[in-house]
């Protein structure tokens, strides 16, 4: 799992400075969101709330 768990964190680190290069990248709740997911990803103790957390970040669209 930890490779699966390295894999979506880079997806969000992408999504990130995806926001930054838009010059959407501020403090806003969109931001929070990612970093919400990415402590959700990486506190993840099963496999249950670790696809939970991916299906999150596959919907996220701001």
């Amino acid at each position: 799992m930890d490779e699966k768990k390295s894999r979506a964190l880079m997806i969000i680190i992408q999504k990130i400075i995806g926001r930054y290069h838009q010059g959407l990248i501020s403090l806003d709740e969109p931001s929070f969101e990612l970093f919400e997911l990415a402590k959700r990803i990486q506190r993840a103790k099963n496999e249950k709330t670790f696809q939970d957390a991916l299906k999150a970040l596959a919907t996220f669209n701001k």
